[in-house]
C-alpha cells in the first residue's frame, strides 16, 4: 500500500485514510511524560475535493508468491 501511495499522491496532497487511531505514551529518561497518536491505515485514497483522479488497478500477487 505505500508503494502505491507514493506513486499516486504528492507532498501536502489531501488524502483520504480509513483505519485505526491510537495513541503510544512514554516517560523519557528524566521522567518527562511524552505520547505520540499514530495512524494504521487499511486504506489510503486521493481526496476528489480539489482533484481528479485517473485509477489504475495493480496487479496483486499471487498466492505463490505473497510467501517469498
Amino acid at each position: 500500500m505505500a508503494e502505491n501511495a507514493a506513486e499516486s499522491v504528492t507532498k501536502g496532497a489531501r488524502v483520504v485514510a480509513s483505519g485505526g487511531l491510537f495513541t503510544e505514551q512514554w516517560a523519557t529518561e528524566d521522567g518527562e511524560a511524552r505520547d505520540s497518536t499514530k495512524v494504521h491505515a487499511a486504506a489510503i485514497g486521493a481526496s476528489l475535493r480539489f482533484a481528479v483522479a485517473h485509477l489504475q488497478k495493480t496487479e496483486r500477487p499471487s498466492d505463490a508468491d505473497a510467501g517469498e
